[in-house]
């Protein structure tokens, strides 16, 4: 089974956070014999902001490139808490579905999700919908000169990538039927395998980066004193 882990931010506000949460999700993938990669920089576009939309760009040119395992995405400020967890078994658990994500929040409605982390089955049809649908939406929905502007907040209309992959669950009845809703799992602050300190968690920016640095820090510290010292020495 292919496995990427993948990250992104802008290379200027997020890059410190993802510079923190890269050391331990590079970690684990390469405990678990497992793809990682990370992209700074914006696929499109010319305001940081922009860059919450690579992750559509990136899945889009993975199956182009013919791609078929899982893809498994993580925002700059999200992180494996748990580097002995078994994310093979989990996704041979769950291979009959093509799109994996957890609730954004309590909303009951399935297409409601955050997809700060979702991990998306290049290999299965839906999985393969989802991107080329999501893809298609975002070159319909957001104005061509929202991608000019140098200082961008979210586009007009709410069209930003989360609500616009959010028309991609909700308008369609087999993605729908197929995915899966996880709860507890993944980036529910620090509870479950994947930790994902969201910006509600901490509005001070530097607070933010600082809990990040620390939580990040503590994994790797954990690691280093639950294996032998010699692994180390020839890390």
């Amino acid at each position: 089974m292919k496995i990427l882990i993948n990250q992104t931010c802008d290379a200027h506000k997020y890059f410190p956070i993802l510079r923190a949460t890269q050391r331990v999700n590079s970690l684990y993938a390469r405990l678990h014999g497992y793809e990682y990669s990370a992209f700074v920089g914006l696929k499109k576009g010319n305001s940081p902001v922009h860059a919450a939309f690579n992750r559509a760009f990136l899945m889009s040119e993975l199956k182009r490139a013919g791609f078929n395992g899982w893809y498994c995405y993580l925002d700059a400020d999200a992180y494996f808490g748990n580097l002995q967890f078994d994310l093979t078994a989990y996704l041979n658990e769950n291979s009959e579905h093509g799109f994996i994500a957890s609730r954004a929040s309590s909303d009951p409605r399935k297409w409601a999700i955050n997809n700060g982390v979702f991990f998306l089955n290049m290999g299965h049809p839906i999985g393969q919908s989802i991107v080329d649908k999501y893809q298609y939406l975002i070159d319909q929905l957001v104005p061509a000169d929202y991608w000019d502007l140098s200082n961008a907040d979210w586009p007009p209309g709410a069209y930003d990538d989360q609500n616009i992959l959010y028309g991609v669950l909700g308008h369609n009845p087999e993605i729908l039927e197929n995915m899966k809703n996880e709860e507890g799992s993944f980036n529910c602050g620090t509870s479950g395998f994947i930790h994902q300190i969201l910006r509600a968690m901490y509005p001070n920016f530097d607070e933010r980066v600082g809990k990040v640095e620390q939580l990040c820090d503590a994994v790797i510290n954990d690691f280093i004193k639950e294996i032998n010292p010699l692994l180390i020495k020839n890390w």
